[in-house]
């Protein structure tokens, strides 16, 4: 096998862990008793407050976290794939594989959890549930890459991987403003697609822009760090 495949395989054996199921279960779980509050509370826009609240609000970011922590064991980036470079594969192309398996993971996690949002926030009769499911698939999507870059570079400071924690809070904190300290945390840019404040006033396609170049940049500087 490629040091890729192997960085894929390792990877997706972790996620399959006990404990990665059980993150995204809860993380549904409440995703949908929040939706449902929000419907008896003011259906008008439920969706809209479960969307931007407990799910791009909350449960992705802990769920990434969660998604990162299980698959990387733990440790640094470069220490989850050790094994692999050990026995002579590139440690590089591993990380990549692990990435793309995170990346992926994660987007199709934050597809369904808008999903399910939206599933219980709409009765099945109003006609903007489907119009809303086409037009937040792909910012779930984008939502879960552009988490998963940075917690990919997150996970390649402290002893292990301790940046993700800090990480955690920094788009928590930043991220929740619209001012310059929001600029390079994903938070602000997805509430701008949901139709929320946006960042420095941007239009959603700049949005979409600094969400991809920060994706980029993340993922670049999390490789260069990691060893040879």
């Amino acid at each position: 096998m490629t040091s890729f495949v192997l960085g894929v395989e390792i990877t997706r054996t972790r996620l399959t862990s006990r404990g990665a199921w059980m993150a995204f279960v809860v993380a549904l779980g409440v995703v949908v008793f929040v939706a449902l509050l929000e419907r008896h509370t003011g259906p008008l826009a439920a969706a809209d407050r479960t969307l931007t609240g407990a799910v791009f609000g909350v449960a992705v970011p802990l769920l990434t976290y969660a998604a990162f922590e299980a698959a990387l064991g733990g440790q640094r980036l470069d220490v989850a794939v050790r094994a692999i470079a050990r026995h002579g594969g590139n440690r590089r192309k591993a990380i990549v594989g692990s990435c793309a398996t995170l990346g992926g993971v994660l987007a199709a996690s934050t597809i369904a959890l808008a999903t399910v949002a939206l599933l219980a926030a709409y009765s099945p009769s109003d006609p903007r549930l489907f119009a809303d499911l086409a037009s937040t698939t792909w910012i779930a999507a984008l939502a879960g890459l552009a988490y998963a870059a940075w917690f990919a570079l997150a996970s390649t400071f402290g002893a292990s991987g301790g940046g993700r924690k800090w990480l955690l809070g920094l788009d928590w904190i930043f991220g929740a403003s619209s001012g310059p300290l929001a600029l390079p945390w994903p938070r602000g840019h997805v509430r701008n697609l949901l139709g929320g404040t946006p960042v420095l006033d941007m239009q959603p396609g700049q949005a979409v822009l600094v969400l991809g170049v920060g994706m980029a940049l993340a993922l670049a500087v999390a490789l260069s760090r990691a060893p040879e």
